[in-house]
């Protein structure tokens, strides 16, 4: 059944659940000591997964009452007495001298981190920001960090202009120590650069294994185009028809070697090789604003949007 407009991204399928048993994932042997650990960390995963992409107060509180009810069924918990407080967040930078996936019981640590982190990233970009952070705010660079550590990780940020999207998906990326790529529009911008732009990209991360982030708002998107061909990234890491001859002799210099190595020969090999390193190298934040008939109709148009993308 499709759900209303007004829930036009309420679609789950079991890519979401191979989201929450990749978020699981990125757990060691430190970060899951005991059992209780394994569910706040399920929980934690369920709610990133699940929780963050319900728009309504109505709709959070069913999901809270259903996890109470399949944790006291399967882990003979009560949730009140696993789940202390309302800030349940694991990340795996918060403490220099134990850097694994584990669960932040200090907030005002998280915020104190992330600040200093702020701090070098605008001691290393050409243009700093200037941002009061919060624990909010903290928590979603947590997010943001979580989604481009994982395997096929790509994050659908939803608010309104000026609300922090970008610069807090900034934030995440450089925390994530990954690359920002993002495009600059100029007047003249069309398909032609929008081109040139993705085969650098692409480029970048299949043949000379960079990991990327490819951040792209709302605000750029001059043309539909963009967009459809941003979803067929998200679906299987490639745009149609994007390179030319000269193009993909420049491929095949670059991966034929690692394709070989493993076992991969002739020249449709390497470039599927090729597209499987774009799949694994890079990773797409988009940002897009929840306010008028635009972002139903987008959701609509390009299901990727909502299927291949954790959505904060």
């Amino acid at each position: 059944r499709s759900p209303p407009p007004a829930k036009s991204h309420y679609t789950f399928n079991l890519r979401d659940i191979s989201r929450v048993c990749s978020g699981i994932g990125l757990c060691q042997k430190l970060s899951l000591s005991t059992a209780d650990d394994l569910m706040k960390c399920w929980t934690h995963e369920v709610h990133r997964v699940f929780y963050d992409r319900l728009v309504f107060k109505e709709d959070q509180a069913w999901f809270t009452d259903k996890l109470k009810v399949l944790m006291k069924e399967n882990f003979k918990k009560e949730y009140k007495t696993l789940i202390k407080g309302s800030c349940l967040v694991w990340c795996d930078f918060v403490d220099p001298k134990a850097s694994y996936y584990q669960e932040v019981t200090d907030s005002e640590k998280l915020v104190s981190v992330v600040g200093e982190c702020l701090n070098d990233y605008n001691s290393m970009a050409k243009r700093g920001m200037d941002l009061v952070l919060f624990l909010a705010a903290a928590e979603h660079v947590c997010k943001v960090v979580r989604v481009l550590k994982s395997p096929l990780g790509n994050c659908l940020l939803v608010g309104v202009g000026g609300s922090g999207r970008k610069s807090l998906a900034s934030l995440g990326i450089f925390q994530a120590q990954q690359d920002n790529f993002t495009i600059e529009l100029t007047k003249s911008y069309g398909m032609t650069e929008w081109h040139d732009d993705m085969k650098r990209l692409l480029i970048s991360v299949g043949g000379k294994a960079k990991e990327v982030c490819f951040l792209f708002a709302d605000t750029q998107i001059a043309n539909e185009n963009f967009l459809e061909e941003t979803s067929g990234l998200l679906n299987n890491g490639e745009i149609p028809n994007l390179f030319n001859a000269e193009d993909k002799t420049q491929i095949s210099e670059l991966c034929t070697s690692k394709a070989a190595a493993v076992g991969r020969f002739g020249p449709a090999e390497v470039f599927a090789f090729f597209i499987e390193q774009c799949q694994k190298n890079l990773h797409i934040i988009l940002c897009l604003s929840p306010i008028g008939e635009s972002f139903r109709r987008r959701v609509r148009m390009f299901p990727s949007l909502v299927n291949c993308c954790t959505i904060d």
